[in-house]
């Protein structure tokens, strides 16, 4: 999706490819949890995918909040 466009009430994403940066990460999974609401991101990888992953789970671990 471009940037920009908002979908309401939207709770659950699925990357069906990896995003290869932090910064497309946060983009895509942005798109849940808006406004205070709570979202849920489920992402696919594949072996590919590897050198992509330590970024990424690195701000998955800052960014969790427990309740």
């Amino acid at each position: 999706m471009a940037r920009g466009i908002d979908f309401k009430g939207i709770k659950t994403i699925v990357n069906y490819d990896f995003p290869q940066t932090t910064v497309q990460y946060i983009h895509r999974v942005g798109r849940t949890g808006r406004a205070g609401m709570w979202g849920k991101a489920l992402t696919l990888i594949t072996k590919h995918d590897l050198p992509y992953i330590r970024p990424i789970a690195n701000i998955i671990k800052k960014s969790v909040y427990l309740i």
